[in-house]
């Protein structure tokens, strides 16, 4: 994903208000919501907006999540939501439960195909697929990835 900001010299009115990102090859054009306190993360298809209203957007352009929530997390088919404890998957018309696991949740790693959730010493992709188990210290690579920091090694897992 890239997120392109135009110089000042660049810049026209237009794109002073959007967000340029790369997805599939296609450029979408994401144009900043009205709230000024909106976040937003990047997403495998775009931009995820987390609004002030309890509101998820993909692209600024559809409504994937309404409600009381503590966190969005990207997902390649809409956003994961964190709430009271509970992760659900949400698509902007469905909500389903992902499959409970073991360990406590204790938080997310962003990466290209959505994001890398962490649940005490276990690393899923999604929430879903397996990745690592044991003791670490995770980061994202910026080439895609993550890298895992051992007691003596590091580790590169594609993702």
């Amino acid at each position: 994903m890239l997120v392109h900001r135009t110089t000042t010299q660049e810049a026209k009115s237009f794109f002073e208000a959007c967000k340029i990102a790369e997805n599939g090859g296609e450029v979408v054009i994401c144009t900043v919501p009205d709230d000024k306190d909106a976040k937003y993360v990047s997403h495998p298809n775009g931009l995820l907006f987390k609004t002030k209203e309890d509101e998820v957007w993909l692209n600024n352009a559809r409504l994937l999540y309404k409600g009381d929530y503590d966190d969005a997390i990207p997902h390649p088919d809409g956003v994961i939501i964190l709430r009271k404890g509970e992760l659900i998957l949400c698509d902007g018309g469905t909500e389903m439960p992902l499959p409970a696991k073991k360990k406590p949740y204790t938080g997310w790693i962003s990466c290209s195909r959505g994001a890398v959730l962490v649940f005490e010493d276990e690393l899923w992709l999604n929430g879903m697929e397996f990745l690592y188990r044991g003791a670490l210290k995770c980061s994202a690579h910026p080439r895609g990835g993550l890298v895992i920091q051992t007691p003596d090694s590091f580790i590169w897992i594609p993702t």
